[in-house]
């Protein structure tokens, strides 16, 4: 017999996938996802998925990850989402019309631009603390 907590989000599931005018087959495809999970998850057979999956199926049906999070019990109704996880929300809400796997590239890409920033900071404050002059190339 499924759970009352279970039942409310597939039930929540359910309602955004048919308000993105999405078939569970549809939501499949875009989510990869298959379809007899998602099926046996809005019946409430299935517990609320992983968090991955779960972002996955708010990047499909292009709701705020962290609200998706929250329905599924992944993050605590009284958490605040940070800015850089509104960025990133919004970022991947904005990718409608791309594959997963450019998607992926793009995370890829904003991780290794972050690391980049975190370099060039780090050898600014390095310069800063020797009186503003960087090593010579070698």
């Amino acid at each position: 017999m499924p759970n009352e907590e279970v039942e409310e989000f597939g039930a929540y599931l359910r309602r955004m996938r048919q308000a993105a005018h999405m078939s569970l087959p549809d939501l499949a495809r875009h989510s990869g996802v298959s379809a007899a999970h998602l099926s046996r998850v809005e019946s409430g057979w299935r517990s609320a998925p992983a968090a991955r999956t779960v972002q996955r199926l708010a990047i499909a049906l292009g709701i705020p990850v962290a609200e998706m999070l929250r329905k599924a019990g992944h993050l605590p109704a009284g958490i605040p989402v940070s800015e850089s996880d509104a960025l990133t929300d919004v970022l991947l809400r904005s990718s409608g019309g791309l594959t997963r796997e450019q998607t992926l590239e793009i995370i890829e890409y904003m991780e290794m631009r972050k690391r980049q920033w975190a370099r060039e900071r780090k050898e600014a404050e390095r310069t800063e603390g020797r009186g503003g002059t960087p090593n010579p190339p070698r």
